[in-house]
């Protein structure tokens, strides 16, 4: 039995070279530097929101992926 599942990399870790999006026209390079300015730390709040929703679970259960790998930064668990 073959086991599919998925990384989803960029949600809770943006890195630059991930999500350019993100940190395009901030002059951010990373996380922290992002988040150092209020329109860093919106754009980061809608990044959380709307990087991967309830419909792109739901789609990837539809096409059989059963496990997904959420990398999540330590500082999360402090």
């Amino acid at each position: 039995m073959a086991i599919q599942g998925v990384n989803i990399g960029g949600w809770f870790i943006p890195e630059n070279w991930l999500t350019p999006s993100l940190f395009a026209r901030t002059g951010a390079i990373d996380l922290d530097s992002l988040l150092q300015t209020e329109e860093g730390r919106r754009q980061y709040k809608a990044h959380l929101d709307t990087f991967i929703t309830e419909a792109d679970f739901k789609w990837l259960a539809d096409h059989g992926i059963k496990f997904i790998r959420l990398p999540v930064g330590y500082w999360a668990l402090k």
